[in-house]
């Protein structure tokens, strides 16, 4: 088990692309910009997403430590997952 207490970590925060920019490069961009610096500060990078982008976020070195799956009827298929991407 990873303990980010133990990690030296960026964290990416509220990267969201507008339905119409979606398979346009937009987030692949804001993602990149996001692991060079990072990367140029020898960090880790730690994010909260949504399921639907594990896949996206895989593509970049991305691995999934854990998900929250809510308990709340109005939040049903709103599944957080957390990943991690090592320097």
């Amino acid at each position: 088990m990873v303990r980010l207490a133990d990690l030296s970590f960026e964290v990416l925060d509220v990267l969201a692309i507008a339905e119409d920019y979606w398979r346009k490069g937009v987030g692949t961009k804001l993602l990149q910009s996001g692991i060079k610096i990072a990367e140029s500060a020898g960090l880790d990078i730690f994010l909260q997403g949504r399921k639907e982008g594990v896949g996206f976020y895989s593509k970049f070195g991305f691995e999934v430590l854990d998900q929250v799956v809510p308990d709340d009827p109005r939040l049903e298929g709103e599944t957080s997952v957390f990943l991690l991407r090592k320097s």
